[in-house]
Parts: C-alpha cells; structure tokens; sequence
C-alpha cells in the first residue's frame, strides 16, 4: 500500500470519528429534548379525594393532603360547620350528582377548597369533573342552577374565572361533567394558590353568589401541574446551550 494510500485511510478514519462524535452530541440533545415531556408528565398528577382524612368530613380551616397538595375547606362566612366531606354515588342524603364511582369532595353550606402544594411550587389547572349539588330534590331538567368559581393567586395577584354548571338531565339528576381549563389567560397561568367555589343564580340577570348555604358542589378528579422554579428552566437552558456549543464545534472540527 503506498503512503498516499495509508494517508487518504487515515483521513477516512479520522472523519468517521468526527462524525462519530457530531453523531453523539446530536444524541444527546435529542435525548434531552425529548425528556422534556415526560418531565412535565411527572409533574402532572389528578386529585382523586381518597384520602381516610375526608371520611370524617372537614370544618373550615381544616385541611388533608394528597398527592403532594394540600387543601383546606373555607367558610366564606367565617362559620365552624363542616364544608366538605367526601361522598360516593348512593352515600347522599343531599341531591347528589351521578356518574362517578370513586369518592368525590361534597363542597356545603357555600363552603369552598383552596389548594396549595406542600412544596410551596406554583402549578398550573389542567381540568376538573364537577356538577351541582343541590341541598333539596329539584325538578327542573336542562336548567342551569349556577356556576363553579376559581380563583388563582399569583404573587399576590387574583385572578377570576367560572364555568356554567349543567342542569338536571330529564331523570331529575344531575350528572358530573367534565371541565378543561385549556384557554385564557388562567389557563396560561401558574398560581401559588387555587380555591375552587360555586354560586347559585340570584334571579336577577346572570348575577350569581354564594348565598343562604345553598351554593353546594361536587368535585372530582382535579388534574393540576406543577411548574419547575424558574432556576430549573435556567439550568436546562444552559445544558441545552453547552450541548449546542459543543456539536457546533465537532461540526467545524469535521470539516
């Protein structure tokens, strides 16, 4: 083999190391972009109400955790009566909603849940299943009877937004529904603290309050995602920017 022949081979060796390693650290970014979703999965979990703390029922203030969040039951009147307990379908001496055969949280008496997480993170509303409760049997299929509130906090800023609580279906019950907090400005949002209520129609317009311990509801499956500290996000900025310093120089390397 002539030495121009060993030289042409050793730069064909040569460039399929290089190659090699430009493969390597696109791998690699590649890996830890696509790692991001399942982050994020991990971060996301759904509030079932199975926690034994709920059985007794809850008094306002007083609270149980599950999943990594904690909630509190709240007596917008300031009261000492229960404002939450949890209930299964059949279990209900009030007009409790159908569909659901886990344990739910029975919100009464105009009481209302706040959430918070253990771990002090902001998180962020993803979607929940709810219905009305109401504290007497009714009979007025397809009427709507109030709204489920939300209200965030975010750095010491509220914000506000309700959904329309589906009315009885023609048997003369109600039926939980399920509710995605998918647009706006609250769903982009990221709140320290959320307290879910709800408010009955006064008769006058579209005006709707708590009011005389009749807004009652019942939630489920409350599907929240907690939000990485912004140094998180700094951190993974800065890997992804080595690993694209570091392939951009193996590029100018290989030619």
């Amino acid at each position: 083999m002539t030495s121009h022949q060993y030289s042409q081979q050793g730069v064909r060796a040569n460039g399929a190391a290089k190659f090699k390693q430009l493969l390597t650290g696109s791998l690699i970014g590649l890996a830890v972009l696509a790692s991001l979703p399942a982050a994020q999965a991990a971060n996301t979990t759904t509030i079932a109400f199975e926690s034994p703390d709920l059985l007794g029922g809850l008094a306002a203030g007083e609270s149980f955790i599950e999943s990594g969040y904690k909630m509190t039951a709240i007596d917008p009147y300031g009261g000492d009566g229960g404002v939450g307990v949890a209930q299964m379908d059949g279990t209900c001496a009030l007009d409790c909603p159908l569909g659901n055969n886990s344990h739910y949280y029975l919100a009464i008496n105009d009481g209302m849940l706040n959430f918070a997480r253990v771990d002090g993170l902001a998180f962020k509303l993803n979607s929940f299943d709810a219905a009305f409760t109401a504290p007497l049997p009714q009979s007025s299929p397809g009427v709507s009877f109030g709204r489920i509130t939300l209200t965030g906090m975010s750095h010491g800023v509220a914000l506000s937004t309700s959904y329309e609580l589906p009315g009885q279906h023609a048997d003369n019950r109600f039926y939980f529904s399920n509710f995605l907090v998918n647009s706006g400005v609250f769903a982009q949002t990221a709140f320290d603290s959320l307290t879910i209520g709800s408010c009955v129609y006064t008769g006058s317009g579209n005006a709707c309050a708590p009011t005389d311990n009749l807004a009652q509801f019942s939630l489920d499956n409350v599907n929240v995602s907690a939000v990485p500290e912004p140094g998180s996000w700094a951190m993974l900025a800065l890997g992804l920017a080595a690993i694209g310093a570091v392939t951009r120089r193996r590029a100018r390397q290989a030619r």
